[in-house]
């Protein structure tokens, strides 16, 4: 029956996992409201955008669980990178879609495009976070990515929804040029190999896991490295405002 609906056994177990079900032994009796409930699931699953919400890890959870995976009780549940969303209800988990089991808590990525503040949006809005019209809709320091469709917003993960538009940080890590980079990247754009594959006077900072790149904020993707402003890797230059006699708390 699968075949004709999913695609293939394979793809039926899986269906039967992300759904928590079991259609042979559940007492699902109803052959064409099986099958309609797959069609329908199929059609949701494959729609452009953010993955659905996936229960395939049970209420115990599995170790490393991937984006939009649950249940998770700590971050440590979840990948590298990722978070534990606890939620009430069906509360929505930033870059994913769906509602998943009510109560249960999902991993997800921190930097995911987070459209629950609706399409009027709200005031001082965090980073990935929309839909906004304008810099202003934005917390200080973050603006408002203007796009079409899709498009990727710097510094944020996932698809959010067509045509809304999100706060970003114009100096954070940007990951949207895939793990081949391009040419000429800007300042914390990534990934870079080389000196070259950046713009101008900027270079490649290599990096292992998560490490902080000068002059750029977030994490970017694990292993990634980004190009830099090597005038932000100097130290701060020496300050002697404070006299020959110094002032209590001195900074660096």
């Amino acid at each position: 029956v699968f075949g004709g609906v999913v695609g293939s056994k394979s793809q039926a177990d899986d269906f039967n996992k992300v759904n928590a079900l079991n259609w042979w032994w559940g007492g699902h009796s109803d052959l064409n409201a099986m099958i309609d409930f797959a069609k329908d699931y199929m059609v949701e699953a494959n729609k452009p955008g953010d993955p659905l919400l996936d229960n395939k890890g049970g209420e115990d959870g599995i170790p490393n669980m991937p984006k939009c995976t649950g249940e998770c009780d700590t971050s440590s549940d979840c990948a590298a990178g990722l978070r534990c969303k606890q939620r009430d209800g069906v509360e929505q988990v930033p870059g994913c879609r769906g509602e998943g089991i009510s109560g249960w808590d999902y991993c997800y990525d921190p930097e995911a495009l987070d459209s629950s503040h609706g399409g009027d949006g709200s005031p001082n809005m965090p980073k990935c976070a929309g839909d906004c019209d304008r810099d202003s809709d934005c917390e200080d320091g973050l603006k408002c990515f203007q796009r079409n469709g899709f498009t990727t917003v710097p510094g944020c993960s996932g698809s959010g929804t067509k045509d809304w538009d999100y706060c970003y940080d114009p100096n954070g890590l940007d990951s949207s040029r895939g793990a081949d980079g391009s040419r000429s990247m800007p300042k914390c754009a990534g990934d870079c190999d080389k000196d070259s594959d950046c713009a101008g006077n900027l270079k490649c900072w290599e990096r292992d896991g998560f490490t902080s790149v000068p002059g750029c904020n977030g994490i970017g993707v694990k292993d990634w490295d980004y190009c830099y402003d090597p005038v932000d890797a100097l130290p701060p230059p020496l300050d002697s405002s404070p006299g020959v006699h110094g002032s209590p708390n001195m900074p660096r």
